[in-house]
């Protein structure tokens, strides 16, 4: 979804949130395709862009949710590797 195609009607701040929202949708539906073919490289990857995301929405409601299933895929994947 493109933010950027009405600037004149929403302030940056609200563009860039929302866009990082989709964002979080985006690269959580990757995660768990990643999880699934087990690619631990694109897991790694997918987990640094969403850490990004997440910081920017810690003010929406089920932050802490989204939290721990960063925590949770982490922990998978840093289980996997063996660290």
């Amino acid at each position: 979804m493109n933010f950027n195609l009405c600037p004149f009607f929403l302030p940056q701040s609200v563009r860039s949130a929302l866009q990082e929202a989709d964002n979080w949708t985006t690269l959580s539906a990757e995660i768990e395709e990643a999880l699934d073919g087990g690619d631990l490289a694109a897991i790694a990857g997918k987990l640094s862009g969403i850490q990004g995301s997440l910081k920017i929405l810690s003010h929406v409601p089920d932050y802490d949710d989204r939290v721990s299933i960063i925590l949770q895929v982490a922990t998978f994947f840093n289980t996997v590797l063996g660290t």
